[in-house]
């Protein structure tokens, strides 16, 4: 989104079915003119339609060392509130540790912000697929956050690469047959989401 708040807009109006999931793949804030509105439009959102409103984290909503660059947000919010920008900062920032990281759709999905991760154990996977507050490994993060999942290529901000087979070997016992990502665009069973 990036502060799309027409975009925004856009998606919610089109929803005609009240029974309708929204999952939303992150990058809420930084570079557009309504970041504020969009990130609070959908935290608002996501509290009042629970059951039907998911936000996943991406990269735009980093955890502390591993913020992106341009990363305007903050200077955003001290240019609008001045000296309350800070504690706002404080207080999206939590807010960004609550987001999830991924999410699976109908047991045959899964979608992420970025792509997979190259490594991790079974507890770390158990983890990420949990609804608590803990966050797996630093490394584990950054790629799910960063990650382009194609074959052979390196993610030149962070030299990783990765590849849609990882996918495969992440999750043996889920059935998955579909990787959705906001990262690339692709044809048959990669698909960029829309955010």
């Amino acid at each position: 989104m990036h502060g799309d708040l027409n975009g925004l807009r856009s998606i919610v109006k089109s929803v005609k079915d009240s029974d309708s999931i929204l999952i939303f793949l992150g990058d809420y804030i930084d570079r557009g003119p309504s970041q504020v509105e969009v990130f609070a439009g959908l935290l608002n959102l996501a509290l009042r339609f629970s059951e039907n409103i998911i936000l996943l984290r991406g990269n735009h909503e980093p955890p502390i060392g591993l913020e992106p660059f341009p990363h305007d947000y903050p200077y955003v919010l001290r240019e609008r509130f001045g000296g309350l920008a800070e504690k706002l900062y404080e207080l999206s920032s939590e807010a960004f540790n609550k987001l999830v990281l991924f999410a699976i759709a109908r047991g045959e999905a899964i979608l992420v912000h970025g792509g997979p991760p190259t490594h991790f154990e079974e507890m770390e996977v158990d983890e990420m697929f949990s609804c608590t507050d803990k966050l797996p490994r630093m490394d584990i993060v950054e790629e799910i956050l960063w990650n382009d999942p194609f074959e052979n290529v390196i993610n030149l901000k962070y030299d990783i690469e990765t590849s849609p087979k990882t996918i495969c070997n992440y999750c043996p016992n889920k059935c998955l047959r579909t990787f959705i990502t906001s990262c690339i665009t692709s044809l048959g069973k990669y698909s960029r989401g829309v955010t």
